[in-house]
């Protein structure tokens, strides 16, 4: 095998490739990116395509290359990746050595010698897609951080791993991602072009999250296969399968409050300050890490109370429909909320202390956010 490849092409396909190699494999071949050499017709251009996988997650990527001899070899992606990135020649050659197992790298004046793995490298699971869609790749981008923040962590919620996904629900042109941790839940609808298929399925929401931050923020199209075990997402020149997690997600229809009386629109920069300041004393708080709003006449105060540290609070002109109310949320749940949000304003829909509330913007149904309050003392 032997190909040349433009450094910078070849590091923007490893630095994805990489993304699915642990750190810590349960097999010494997962540690390793896999290097096919694909000689165009002319026998000298062509492609190298680069995979990497650790069983959960599957990636591969394309990189346009100039192929003198194809072939097949696997090197450790740690140590690939480190000298590649630090070559500082415009084009790196990579050349086979079978007789020593190894594979010299080089680029200008520096060169290296890495030794090849051996081992079957793992392929792709086979699926049969029940459902596909395609849709613009920077809309489903933005559909994917919509939703993601608001899926539980690994460790927070002891053997319900549906909690830590985010639910894929299609129903033809129509979809909606939707992730919760149970105290708060955030969904995102869009629409794509379907095949007629209804479907949902669960992705780690860590994965789908990594995802979204490779997908290019263009009017590219992207397909999504879905089948019983597998997520794959094909766009431009990769293709990144994730396995699914099995369980039933709950019906998050009937967690959406729908009688909300009491709306308060504000403006968003200022109340994202003042929540971000009153979650300072609200952190040092032994009792609860919450914050309150007290909505009356045309202002929203935002206060936190800690005996160990003191006391804050800012008041913030809003626009108050249909009577006061006072509240309290987990702060985080609401900077997250609004993190995500593009406008000027926020809106937040409430009908009593103890119950649900919508975040959402102005003249935006395609994201909700459900934050579930904290119930305080006083």
């Amino acid at each position: 095998m032997k190909f040349t490849c433009e450094r910078q092409e070849l590091m923007e396909a490893l630095s994805v490739a990489i993304k699915a190699v642990s750190s810590s494999p349960n097999s010494p071949i997962l540690s390793g990116i896999q290097i096919n050499a694909i000689p165009d017709e002319d026998g000298i251009t062509g492609e190298i395509e680069l995979r990497g996988t650790n069983n959960e997650l599957y990636i591969v990527t394309r990189a346009r290359a100039v192929v003198e001899e194809g072939g097949s070899i696997i090197l450790s992606a740690r140590y690939l990746y480190d000298f590649c990135r630090n070559f500082r020649g415009i084009d790196i050659i990579f050349q086979e050595d079978r007789g020593r197992n190894m594979v010299n790298i080089s680029s200008g004046d520096a060169k290296c010698d890495l030794l090849t793995m051996t081992g079957e490298f793992p392929e792709p699971k086979q699926h049969q897609a029940a459902a596909t869609f395609t849709a613009a790749s920077g809309s489903f981008k933005k559909l994917i951080s919509e939703v993601c923040f608001a899926a539980a962590q690994e460790n927070e919620i002891s053997g319900k791993a549906i909690f830590t996904g985010c639910l894929l629900d299609l129903d033809d042109t129509d979809i909606n991602l939707v992730a919760t941790n149970t105290h708060r839940l955030a969904i995102a609808s869009g629409k794509v072009e379907g095949d007629g298929a209804k479907a949902q399925t669960i992705v780690p929401s860590r994965i789908l999250a990594e995802i979204g931050r490779i997908m290019p923020d263009t009017d590219a199209t992207i397909t999504v296969d879905i089948s019983r075990e597998t997520v794959v997402f094909s766009f431009e020149n990769m293709m990144i399968a994730t396995s699914v997690i099995e369980g039933v997600f709950p019906d998050y229809r009937r967690v959406i409050p729908q009688e909300l009386p009491i709306r308060a629109t504000i403006n968003r920069s200022l109340f994202q300050q003042a929540v971000t300041r009153a979650s300072i004393i609200a952190k040092s708080s032994n009792i609860a890490f919450v914050v309150k709003l007290a909505f009356s006449q045309g202002i929203v105060v935002v206060s936190a109370n800690s005996q160990a540290i003191g006391f804050a609070e800012d008041k913030i002109e809003a626009a108050i429909e249909g009577g006061d109310l006072t509240i309290a949320f987990n702060p985080d749940y609401l900077a997250d909320a609004m993190k995500v949000m593009n406008g000027d304003e926020v809106i937040i829909d409430m009908s009593a202390s103890l119950k649900p509330a919508i975040i959402r913007e102005p003249e935006n149904d395609s994201f909700r956010c459900v934050i579930t309050p904290v119930r305080t003392k006083n």
